[in-house]
This record gives structure tokens, C-alpha cells and sequence, in this order.
């Protein structure tokens, strides 16, 4: 899914569901991109930055979801960025300490270590609408079984 799409699939995920309540924040500009890079001394992604520079922010609610504004990143002393948070309480992390084999940083829990996915991408056309569409745990093996 393209990211010009994301916002319809939200429209039409409310359309079906009206306690889907959400909300997003503009994207961030490239003078705010080069001020994290600087900060966090670590390149971003491109497909990461992609995002960002489209929703700086995003707030769901009925499932819970949080994408938080890049301003919000902390690097953490393991060189982890908590980005989103699912049901207020599941912390999802960017693992910074090294570039994956889809030339981005792995999306992962510190809950067993599990890898999400490898690519900011997969995370914003697939998992986070298996989250807001059927309210799975994508954060263990085999996600998809209902």
C-alpha cells in the first residue's frame, strides 16, 4: 500500500467500524529530519523518513494504537527508538544498531526480542491493518491465525 492511501483505508476501516476514532498530525519537513538525525547521530531510513514526512503522529483509538511524532524519539542506551505503542501498553521499537537486509532498521519488542518485520513499509500496509482490522497480536509468530 502506498502511503497517499493510508489515510482512505482509515476512512473506510471507520466506515465499517464507527468506534474507530483516529487522528494524525502533518508530516514533518526535511530541516526537522536533518535536527533528529543530528540529535540521535544515526541515519534514517528512507522508508521511515517517507512516513514521517506524511503523518508525524498518529492517534487510534478502539483498537489502540499510537505512532508517536518524531520529536518523541528517544534513543535508548540498546540504540532502540520506541516509535508506537499498541493497546497503551505494547512498546514497538526501531533496532538501530545496524541496517537490515531490506536496507532499513528491523521494527521489533523487547518482549522476546521478536522481529515485527524488517521494513517500515510492511509495518504501515500490512501489520498495523491487521492490528486495526481484526485486533491481532502481531507481535509473536503466526500472527495471522485467528
Amino acid at each position: 500500500m502506498q502511503l497517499k492511501n493510508f489515510k482512505n483505508r482509515l476512512i473506510i476501516s471507520q466506515e465499517k467500524k464507527p468506534e474507530l476514532k483516529y487522528s494524525f498530525q502533518p508530516g514533518i519537513t526535511e530541516l526537522e529530519i536533518d535536527k533528529i538525525e543530528l540529535l540521535l547521530d544515526k541515519k534514517i531510513p528512507k522508508q521511515t523518513i517517507e512516513f514521517w514526512k506524511s503523518f508525524n503522529g498518529i492517534k487510534i483509538e478502539n483498537p489502540d494504537l499510537e505512532i508517536h511524532k518524531i520529536q518523541d524519539w528517544i534513543l535508548t542506551n540498546d540504540n532502540l527508538i520506541h516509535f508506537a505503542t499498541f493497546d497503551k501498553n505494547n512498546k514497538i521499537y526501531f533496532n538501530t544498531n545496524e541496517i537490515n537486509s531490506a536496507n532499513q532498521w528491523s521494527i521489533i519488542t523487547k518482549i522476546n526480542n521478536y522481529t515485527l518485520t524488517l521494513s517500515m513499509g510492511s509495518f504501515w500496509s500490512n501489520k498495523i491493518w491487521h492490528w486495526i482490522d481484526y485486533k491481532t497480536v502481531i507481535w509473536k509468530d503466526k500472527y495471522w491465525e485467528l
